[in-house]
């Protein structure tokens, strides 16, 4: 599970990127330079989420299942901020008229947020999850989509939903190491074929449902 966790946020973080890409290209003013704008923020989200994470799973000499709580809240934090991304052009969609395709997106987003909670569940599966933590987790991943949306609705800025996705892109990223240096404790991943295959398994899956929308 935690393996195939890696493979939907692997796609993940490089959908995000693209996305980011994409909006640099049609929406943004050549002054910002929108490429190596992604790449210096995608770095920096990167650097400072992985400390914040490294710091809180050795706070206190936790244990197993407290590390798999972390890294599952860094999860749900990393989601939350691509999503809030996503809620931006949904939101900007609407501002201008085309119902269809906020329509679309919102579908397709919905689709990619069921195979997302997978990804937060998963560090959990040791543990007896309480349905307040689940929810909890839920909203931090899912509720800056609707916050996102109410923005762009009403001021759509191609800056901001750039910088947003491509904090996400970072984050996602960071989590990605995470869940490796987690995994590596209990087993020796390179010689372990479930770890390619979960992981394979999440690309595949993700990819699939990014075709399907």
């Amino acid at each position: 599970f935690l393996a195939f966790t890696m493979g939907l946020l692997i796609f993940l973080g490089i959908d995000a990127v693209l996305e980011a890409s994409e909006i640099s290209e049609k929406h943004l003013s050549p002054i910002f330079n929108g490429e190596l704008l992604i790449a210096t923020v995608v770095i920096l989200s990167f650097l400072s989420l992985y400390g914040v994470g490294q710091k809180l799973i050795k706070t206190n000499n936790l244990s197993t299942l407290s590390k798999g709580l972390v890294i599952s809240l860094m999860i749900a934090i990393g989601i939350g901020l691509h999503n809030l991304g996503e809620g931006l052009a949904v939101g900007a969609a609407i501002a201008l008229g085309e119902v269809a395709l906020s329509t679309f997106l919102i579908i397709g987003f919905a689709m990619h947020n069921t195979t997302e909670g997978l990804a937060i569940a998963a560090p959990l599966t040791n543990s007896k999850a309480k349905i307040a933590k689940m929810i909890g987790l839920g909203l931090i991943a899912g509720a800056p989509a609707i916050f996102g949306c109410w923005i762009g609705g009403f001021s759509f800025s191609p800056l901001f939903t750039l910088i947003f996705l491509a904090i996400g892109a970072g984050a996602i990223f960071q989590v990605v190491i995470s869940i490796f240096q987690y995994m590596k404790e209990k087993s020796d991943l390179f010689s372990n074929t479930s770890l390619f295959t979960g992981i394979s398994a999440g690309l595949i899956v993700m990819y699939l449902t990014s075709v399907i929308i």
